[in-house]
């Protein structure tokens, strides 16, 4: 047996948007003149499903991170991808003097680091590395502060209504 890989769900946050929700719905309306050529009801049922798959995938994408990831904002994984350029930038410079032998490599790689402890290409980099962590935590903790705000408005006229009924 092999284990299916699960499909990330669509972004169906962002149709709160009007533009984007407006350009899905053109998108959909225009892609629905495929159904008129189907022949029988599979054929119909078939197209109606890829055309919706198809219209949510360009225009909304895919939710990003997991279950318990989906209060990060599209802001804060922009800035999540800025940080992690930053160091694949320095780690791009370590697989460049890559070796197939292991204590070669691992020598090399010691080597690189101490330079560049030294260099000042180094010390821009973990200053701007700092600095995008440092937005990065910011923006991440403000989006949870907002998300479970929004949960606490969902839930409290049911905790009122739960606390008048008793």
């Amino acid at each position: 047996m092999s284990a299916k890989k699960s499909v990330r769900p669509f972004a169906v946050e962002k149709l709160k948007d009007k533009t984007i929700s407006d350009e899905f719905c053109i998108d959909v309306s225009n892609r629905f003149a495929m159904l008129q050529h189907a022949a029988d009801f599979a054929d119909q049922w078939k197209i109606f499903q890829e055309t919706i798959k198809d219209s949510a995938e360009q225009g909304t994408g895919r939710r990003r991170g997991s279950r318990k990831e989906r209060w990060i904002s599209e802001r804060s994984w922009k800035l999540i991808n800025e940080r992690k350029a930053i160091t694949n930038s320095v780690l791009q410079m370590f697989r460049m003097i890559r070796s197939t032998n292991l204590l070669t490599y691992l020598l090399t790689i010691k080597i690189a680091r101490d330079q560049t402890k030294c260099d000042e290409t180094w010390k821009i980099n973990n200053e701007e590395y700092k600095k995008k962590d440092k937005e990065v935590k910011k923006s991440c903790k403000s989006d949870q502060r907002k998300w479970v705000e929004d949960k606490q408005k969902k839930l409290q006229p049911a905790v009122t209504l739960r606390l008048c009924t008793r």
